[in-house]
């Protein structure tokens, strides 16, 4: 939040594209219960959440799955963060399957995207943190960019009590500062650069760029919250720990759509 050319930090939402009618292979598998079985510790990491002031924090996560590496991603979004992560990726098998767990209040724009993409083309699925974890701004972006890697399918979820959070664009400016017609004409092109970057950003996921529009629903000022079942309803899969159960949006798009 800290470069004006970003226009401090802000995200929109995307609503997912129908997911496929076959089952996900995460849905009763060894990942999902993987992931479940870590509750634990991820609340320890809640509780112990580093101020937003602090650069992010890329833990590697052992949860005694084989086939799967989890990584833990806390702090603000800073530049470097994607290249810090793909660091940690070199050092794996390529065959590895690989989870992000996201608890973060957001940060560079622009960072956000990069997440985002290397999420998308290294097939990382993306977790928001559950038990009061957040994943806001900048980070609700590069969430939108998690798949899974077997099936290639978004594979974007919520862990039960966890929040996502996207809102409008936000520029600060000094109070002090007087203003000229050229600030403003400069303003307005960095908006609509930020505007062409969001919809080639969703282009790349494989996100419908009509959905621009619900991304910005919300005023700056204040975050489009969505939780657990509202999470269903926009596209994204829900982690129910207890049952430690994956819990799929495509049915729940049926039932909405049958007459």
């Amino acid at each position: 939040m800290s470069d004006a050319a970003t226009m401090s930090s802000r995200c929109r939402h995307a609503r997912n594209r129908r997911p496929s009618a076959r089952p996900a292979m995460w849905a009763n598998g060894r990942i999902a219960r993987a992931l479940a079985a870590i509750r634990a510790v991820l609340l320890g990491l809640v509780a112990a959440q580093l101020t937003h002031t602090q650069a992010a924090d890329l833990r590697h996560i052992k949860v005694g799955a084989p086939d799967l590496e989890v990584f833990y991603y806390q702090g603000v979004v800073t530049n470097g963060d994607a290249l810090r992560l793909q660091a940690e990726l070199a050092k794996l098998a390529p065959n590895k399957r690989v989870a992000i767990l996201l608890n973060s209040g957001g940060g560079m724009y622009l960072e956000g995207l990069a997440l985002g993409r290397l999420f998308y083309k290294a097939k990382i699925s993306t977790f928001v943190v559950g038990s009061g974890g957040i994943c806001l701004s900048s980070c609700a972006m590069a969430f939108l960019g998690g798949r899974d890697s077997v099936t290639g399918e978004p594979l974007r979820a919520i862990i039960q009590g966890g929040s996502l959070g996207f809102h409008q664009f936000r520029t600060t400016f000094p109070p002090e500062r007087q203003f000229t017609r050229a600030d403003l004409e400069r303003s307005v092109g960095d908006v609509q650069k930020m505007v062409f970057d969001d919809l080639k950003y969703l282009k790349e996921i494989n996100q419908d760029p009509r959905t621009y529009r619900r991304q910005i629903s919300a005023p700056a000022d204040s975050m489009l919250f969505i939780r657990d079942s509202a999470a269903l309803e926009n596209g994204f899969q829900v982690l129910n720990a207890e049952a430690r159960s994956l819990i799929s949006p495509g049915a729940i798009f049926d039932r909405m759509k049958a007459k």
